[in-house]
């Protein structure tokens, strides 16, 4: 066997990649809804644009970054990675996945390896990722390579707004306001509330991970634009302090996500009404599925998603390693 390690090179790689991922995550892209195809498609007609940008920034050629174990000229394994924020040293590592016809060969751990090494050299001291809570192969591959358990996180989805219960009300005192996407101070001080003491002196999230750039900004106002989405964003304060805020994408092909952010304090009272809000601006005539991911522990917003026609399709283990 000839391998091969090298950083990922979407403009040569990106077939590659994509017969991979349609094979590993076959079962868990019906689940949600999606194939591979709708990903790369658009990818494929930015992507001239996205490597030219990627020369002139480290922030577009970082979130670009990843690496490839080749077998014989022909890809192997895949790693894909990039930086939760802006100047961050926090990175997220995924997906990862390795053709069938290659496993158990030591590729995917070579790749991992490889792309652990690229993400130090550019910066980063600590890795995270989540995997499926039952591929029991795949978190013993990254326990061994050093990642360890800290975390849990639940992807829920419904098909329809239960619409048999009364919308609730904000509590007196907490007031409703529209959430720009530059204000990530409320975004950063939610994050702290919400995060289990645990997680929080494990792996502390930065501010900068909520920053966005005014050329960001407006790049995801225009691909919202031409993807034709209409997004919402609000915040709950209670005595001027950010307690909570939540957003909903909707898509004109009926698939829908929310978002779901409160204070550990506050979640009893705020999660429902809250997610009230943010499903009244779905309507249910071209609805087919909403979906939002929130921590497998946060049980009022659990409670909160299932009374209104949520179920939990898959379960992650959050695993982190520091570089």
């Amino acid at each position: 066997m000839l391998r091969t390690l090298r950083a990922l090179d979407l403009r040569k790689d990106l077939d590659g990649v994509a017969r991979i991922a349609a094979t590993c995550f076959r079962d868990e892209l019906e689940r949600r809804g999606t194939t591979i195809g709708a990903t790369v498609r658009p990818l494929r007609t930015w992507l001239p644009l996205l490597c030219l940008a990627a020369r002139f920034s480290k922030y577009v050629r970082d979130r670009m970054a990843g690496a490839v174990s080749i077998d014989d000229g022909r890809i192997a394994s895949f790693v894909l990675m990039k930086p939760m924020g802006r100047e961050t040293s926090q990175w997220y590592v995924g997906p990862v996945a390795t053709d069938p016809a290659c496993q158990r060969r030591g590729h995917g751990r070579a790749a991992l390896e490889e792309a652990m090494a690229l993400a130090k050299k550019r910066g980063a001291g600590f890795a995270l990722l989540d995997v499926r809570d039952e591929n029991v192969a795949g978190i013993a591959l990254y326990e061994s390579a050093g990642f360890s358990r800290y975390d849990s996180v639940a992807l829920m989805r419904a098909d329809a707004i239960a619409g048999d219960h009364e919308a609730l009300a904000l509590p007196v005192g907490c007031v409703l306001r529209t959430l720009r996407l530059s204000d990530w101070r409320t975004r950063y001080r939610v994050a702290l509330a919400e995060t289990p003491q645990a997680v929080l002196d494990r792996v502390p999230p930065h501010e900068r991970e909520f920053r966005f750039p005014a050329w960001e900004r407006l790049i995801l106002a225009l691909s919202a634009r031409i993807s034709r989405a209409r997004i919402r964003r609000y915040a709950v304060l209670a005595d001027s302090l950010p307690r909570a805020w939540g957003s909903v994408r909707a898509e004109r092909n009926g698939r829908h996500s929310i978002a779901l952010h409160v204070a550990l304090d506050d979640a009893e009272q705020l999660a429902a009404p809250l997610l009230d809000l943010l499903l009244s601006h779905l309507g249910t005539g071209a609805c087919r599925s909403i979906q939002t991911r929130v921590r497998a522990t946060a049980g009022p917003l659990l409670n909160a998603l299932s009374s209104r026609g949520f179920r939990i399709v898959e379960r992650y283990e959050r695993l982190g390693r520091v570089l």
